[in-house]
């Protein structure tokens, strides 16, 4: 009987205690866990605020680069200079540098949409006027030659930059990039034509010659002239056709078969060369006019 007595209050004391380190540990795990829990939430909100802060110096680094809106600050303006202004005066009156300003518009007004605004542009750009409210470049009108259609080229694409940068950015000033004051525009010294003429279209002619015309822009007029190396039996230079070119005529010596004979000489703004299919007589003495483009053939300085 004494044992038995004696194990049974021992066990229920063993489940009581065995009960309080029940709860207790309850407890315990409960308090942490629920502890726990707020840390993460903290850990979380921490995590928050950082990544909001690092979102935040993105986005103040990109308004810094939001600065810039509207891509460069500026552009490039024509690339003719002051010192050797092309001709015509429509061309010449807009040559400028970074020390002499254009004059923006010649003497003698030109007409038509598309130099009112290549005026009104150089004027906004330079001195300060209004910007012209169309966003598009109007079509040029019709050159008198090819070496005006190159200069037309160019200042269409100054336009067309300047007119797309200032829709971009409406209320700034662009930071124009103008050339040196000698800068000479390739559009300035480059042949444009050569073509075989018949004796009677010729302003010169020569016995088993043949004459050659080549259309060319450059300073002055033709000089150290040479077909294949050699000066020519005779050569010529006039203006024409159209301000801003002069035409070449020299005279290459013909053979019996077809041949190419390259033409060279020079000009105030340098030499220039070119060569041309030059027909032959077949012994006949007979010549054949043709014409010849110098775009594949050419090269200028």
């Amino acid at each position: 009987m004494t044992p038995a007595s004696l194990r049974g209050p021992i066990s229920a004391g063993r489940l009581v205690l065995v009960s309080i380190v029940l709860v207790a540990s309850l407890a315990a795990c409960s308090g942490p866990g629920q502890g726990g829990s707020g840390e993460a939430s903290a850990s979380s909100s921490a995590t928050g605020s950082g990544s909001g802060a690092s979102s935040d110096q993105s986005g103040s680094g990109g308004g810094g680069g939001g600065s810039n809106k509207g891509g460069d600050d500026g552009f490039a303006y024509l690339p003719w200079g002051p010192t050797d202004p092309p001709i015509p005066e429509q061309y010449a009156a807009l040559a400028g540098s970074s020390g002499a300003a254009p004059r923006c518009a010649p003497d003698n007004p030109v007409g038509g949409d598309f130099w009112a605004v290549a005026a009104a542009v150089c004027r906004a750009i330079t001195a300060g006027g209004q910007w012209p409210t169309t966003t598009t470049v109007p079509a040029p009108p019709s050159p008198e030659n090819a070496y005006q259609a190159c200069l037309n080229d160019e200042l269409a694409t100054m336009l067309s930059a300047a007119l797309s940068w200032h829709a971009d950015n409406p209320d700034r000033q662009p930071n124009v990039s103008f050339p040196e004051s000698s800068t000479v525009s390739p559009c300035q010294s480059r042949v444009y034509d050569v073509s075989v003429l018949s004796d009677s279209d010729s302003p010169i002619s020569g016995a088993n010659q043949v004459p050659v015309a080549v259309v060319y822009s450059g300073s002055g007029t033709a000089a150290d002239v040479t077909v294949d190396g050699q000066p020519p039996e005779d050569f010529a230079d006039d203006s024409g056709p159209g301000a801003g070119v002069n035409t070449l005529t020299v005279l290459v010596p013909q053979q019996s078969d077809p041949h190419t004979a390259q033409i060279a000489f020079t000009t105030g703004r340098g030499p220039l060369t070119t060569s041309v299919d030059v027909p032959g007589n077949g012994g006949s003495g007979s010549t054949s006019p043709g014409t010849q483009s110098p775009s594949d053939d050419t090269s200028t300085s």
